[in-house]
C-alpha cells in the first residue's frame, strides 16, 4: 500500500503476502516493484486510465513488467 504522502514511502504488509499464494505474478519482489511504481504515479485504479501490467491488482495481474504507460509516467515525473 502506498499512501498518498507525496511519494515519500510505501508500506508492505507481509502478513497479507503470507496469505496469498506465490505465483508467477504474485511474489514479494513483484509486490515491492508494484508499490515503487505507485511512488512514480503508476495506477491500477481508473483515475487517468489503468496502467496494466505489473501495476494491475495482484488478483488480475497477467504480466510482471511495467507497461509503456507506466514507464512514460516514471520518465516524466518532476524532479525536485
Amino acid at each position: 500500500m502506498t499512501p498518498m504522502i507525496n511519494g515519500q514511502g510505501a508500506d508492505i504488509f507481509f502478513e497479507v503476502l503470507r496469505e496469498t499464494p506465490v505465483t508467477t505474478f504474485v511474489s514479494e519482489p513483484l509486490t515491492v516493484s508494484h508499490e515503487v511504481g505507485h511512488l512514480f504515479n503508476g495506477s491500477h485504479v481508473f483515475v487517468n486510465g489503468f496502467d496494466g501490467g505489473l501495476m494491475d491488482q495482484s488478483s488480475t495481474r497477467s504480466s510482471i513488467d511495467f507497461t509503456s504507460k507506466t514507464f512514460h509516467k516514471i520518465r516524466n515525473i518532476p524532479h525536485p
